[in-house]
């Protein structure tokens, strides 16, 4: 640790955006592909869609380190993905999925000559995160920029995993936000660096999953994550670079610290 002026604050302030990696977890695999939509998607494919372009606009950005986690073959497993992201030196993993609802709420409908499920109760975006993981405020920090980002674009949260049923009664921590507080699962609460798990709409929904194909839509929900990762980034080069240590000093920080999370 070095000591340095407050005064020469502005020379010092170039925590480079090389610097700065983000880890996309592209959610499941082509093996395992999560939820089916409404007219019969897999959910892998809007969330490599979603992780793809995310991480050419991150790249056009500067942020050039920055990278997928994803699998295009054999399943990742989920603390796996996680160990990838800290190897890898990442300084936040952001993993990427598209929601269902649970069983009892889904219909039929036949689309296209095919009987399909679908529930159109609910829509919106969620956000998780877990005190287990190693750095929980930074993660709930992230969380709530990235929330505020998708509200400003017009998106809802979806509340329906406070529901008090079985499979879901998730704690609802930000309502206004749609942040949950789920401190089990494994990609979030194995990560030894910031981590938040991002429920990008509901793909069960018909109108929500016929939006989610729209690159007008999608690109208002990637701008929005890319935004939110600017912001961190302005937020966590000053925690990280520096953090006042009394009369007028600040004191001069390695990346991964071992400093007491904020």
């Amino acid at each position: 640790m070095v000591a340095v002026p407050f005064l020469f604050l502005s020379s010092l302030w170039a925590c480079s955006k090389e610097d700065f990696t983000v880890a996309i977890d592209i959610g499941h695999s082509i093996k395992k592909p999560g939820a089916i939509s409404a007219r019969g998607i897999r959910e892998y494919y809007f969330n490599k869609r979603i992780g793809e372009i995310l991480l050419g606009l991150l790249v056009e950005k500067g942020f050039s380190n920055s990278f997928l986690v994803v699998s295009n073959g054999e399943d990742i497993p989920l603390e796996s993905r996680s160990e990838i992201a800290y190897k890898r030196k990442a300084n936040i993993l952001l993993s990427i999925h598209h929601d269902s609802v649970q069983p009892q709420y889904l219909s039929s409908w036949t689309y296209q000559g095919q009987t399909l499920l679908y529930c159109d109760k609910y829509k919106g975006f969620s956000i998780f995160c877990s005190n287990k993981n190693k750095k929980p405020t930074k993660s709930l920090l992230f969380a709530k920029l990235l929330g505020a980002e998708m509200l400003k674009e017009g998106f809802i949260p979806a509340l329906h995993h406070a529901e008090k049923i079985q499979g879901e009664n998730r704690d609802l921590i930000d309502q206004e936000k749609g942040i949950y507080k789920f401190d089990e699962l494994i990609i979030l609460k194995n990560a030894k660096i910031p981590a938040v798990l991002f429920e990008c709409g509901i793909i069960v929904n018909r109108d929500e999953e016929k939006a989610s194909s729209d690159p007008v839509y999608y690109g208002k929900i990637t701008h929005s994550i890319l935004r939110a990762i600017i912001d961190y980034y302005q937020t966590d080069k000053v925690i990280d670079c520096f953090y006042l240590n009394g009369g007028g000093f600040l004191t001069l920080n390695s990346r991964h610290h071992t400093s007491k999370d904020f």
